[in-house]
């Protein structure tokens, strides 16, 4: 991992997902980071967050194999888990 010790790998010859669930309190400010690299040539990747009937993409990285991109940025006013 980047910075870190926890990876994950996704299927790289389809379309697939991962995700999360985490307790939100309203107001609270949570920040996320998320690496990225295409495997076998440009790949995009998408961070949703929100409900899962109605998440929203709050980051998007499409790059190539030969470099890894890093986004870290604080996100607030998410809804609280239910």
């Amino acid at each position: 991992a980047v910075d870190g010790a926890q990876i994950a790998e996704l299927n790289a010859n389809v379309p697939s997902a991962l995700y999360q669930d985490v307790n939100t309190n309203p107001g609270d400010v949570y920040v996320w980071a998320l690496s990225h690299r295409g495997r076998s040539g440009v790949d995009t990747m998408s961070l949703k967050i929100g409900a899962p009937s109605a998440p929203s993409v709050v980051a998007s990285i499409t790059d190539g194999n030969t470099a890894r991109e890093t986004i870290r940025a604080p996100t607030s006013c998410l809804p609280a888990r239910r």
